[in-house]
């Protein structure tokens, strides 16, 4: 990805920190006031700072549920103009309310601070963000708020949205363009846990994590971090702080560092992905070229495949992969018309389980215990140094979950 604001304007910022608030924690006006009254207690002179806001409440999903009663697959670029109303609405009031505490604020959009996008509706990527009016800004206001989750493509001036969850992104993007000493994301969660606590009542808050665990975790269905914006702090060395914005003064999760290298098996966290279906389809040798645009097919469906291998028997190929079951049958197709000659081998409902730590190839008992107590119930299971993947039976997701967390955690 190329980078960003120019090299020339580092010197020109004053010092900055970046904050994210989530749809819950900007819900209605009186959690919005208590936003402005955080960021006004927290953020001291000479500190600026850029705040990134989502849409309130279940705003998104609303208007996308109104859409959908139009028409049963929206155009994306019309769903791009419509749900990225919700994130300047929440920008503007918020600026509103700072300014009532007596800080000088301005709200942009995304397209506004030049966030520039390639031009994929729904779940476009960052090329590169302009600085000049952001940089302006920071040197006549106290606070500056961007709408979450948008840009724009620079060819066809259209406004694209970033995926669900981007304003992560966004505010990552920022903190890492403008040198942020620190990005904090607000939630309505503590903090990053070894489980999703409410299904598991033994999960403890984890303090520390490396960015590489912060990626795999993310990547493979924890819903605290978008895995675009811990891959993107990974890459820029940006520190971050998972907090919760109804305990904004809490310890939360302090992501930095790197992975220490075990002899043994290390645990972070446990978490889950639900409703994919593990798929196996056969091609002939002279498709290779098709698994780049499968891949990329993938992602323009705002899917990250959890498991994703090829591997090539005489003549063929098989492509292994996780997908969400909605993506299925269009998956099928698509290929279908890319190749003549497709087999599919399998096709099984599967929950995946995805334990992150380091040390994992290593780890020959636990490997052992997790295929002995699960016994029929299991798909697959995809070993890496930092992550262990386990494919289960749908119906056996919770019981696996709380089964591998106390074989890890006691």
């Amino acid at each position: 990805m190329p980078l960003f604001i120019e090299e020339r304007m580092r010197d020109v910022f004053p010092p900055i920190i970046v904050h994210k608030y989530g749809g819950t924690s900007v819900a209605d006006l009186e959690r919005i006031r208590q936003v402005a009254r955080h960021i006004v207690q927290t953020v001291l002179p000479p500190y600026r700072a850029v705040i990134v806001v989502s849409a309130m409440g279940n705003f998104t999903d609303e208007w996308m549920g109104l859409a959908s009663q139009l028409h049963p697959e929206p155009p994306r670029r019309e769903l791009d103009m419509l749900l990225t109303t919700g994130e300047r609405i929440t920008a503007a009031l918020l600026a509103i309310a700072l300014e009532s505490e007596g800080k000088r604020a301005i709200s942009f959009t995304g397209s506004q601070i030049g966030l520039l996008t390639d031009a994929t509706h729904g779940n476009a990527k960052i090329h590169r963000l302009a600085g000049d009016r952001m940089q302006q800004s920071l040197q006549t206001h106290d606070v500056v708020v961007v709408a979450g989750f948008q840009g724009v493509d620079p060819q066809r001036k259209d406004v694209t949205t970033l995926g669900r969850g981007g304003s992560d992104l966004t505010a990552v993007a920022l903190a890492a363009s403008l040198h942020a000493e620190r990005c904090e994301i607000y939630k309505d969660v503590e903090g990053i846990y070894t489980a999703d606590p409410r299904k598991i009542p033994t999960a403890q808050l984890i303090s520390h994590m490396s960015w590489e665990a912060a990626c795999e975790l993310s990547w493979s269905g924890a819903q605290v971090l978008h895995y675009r914006a811990a891959n993107l702090a990974n890459k820029y060395q940006l520190p971050l702080l998972i907090r919760s914005s109804w305990q904004p003064t809490g310890q939360g999760t302090r992501i930095e560092g790197h992975a220490s290298i075990m002899e043994t098996p290390h645990f972070v966290a446990l978490t889950q992905k639900k409703d994919l279906v593990h798929l196996g389809i056969v091609l002939p040798m002279e498709a290779s070229s098709l698994l780049q645009s499968l891949y990329d097919w993938i992602w323009k469906q705002d899917d990250s495949p959890v498991l994703w291998q090829v591997r090539y028997e005489g003549a063929r190929m098989h492509v292994e992969t996780c997908i969400k079951t909605s993506c299925q049958a269009k998956y099928e197709a698509y290929i279908r018309e890319k190749c003549t000659e497709v087999q599919k081998s399998y096709a099984t409902p599967v929950t995946v389980l995805s334990l992150v730590g380091s040390g994992f190839t290593q780890g020959g008992g636990l490997l052992h215990q997790i295929t002995e107590n699960l016994t029929e119930n299991l798909v697959f299971m995809e070993v890496q140094n930092a992550v262990l993947r386990v494919g289960v039976r749908p119906e056996a997701g919770e019981a696996a979950m709380k089964m591998l967390h106390s074989l890890c955690w006691g």
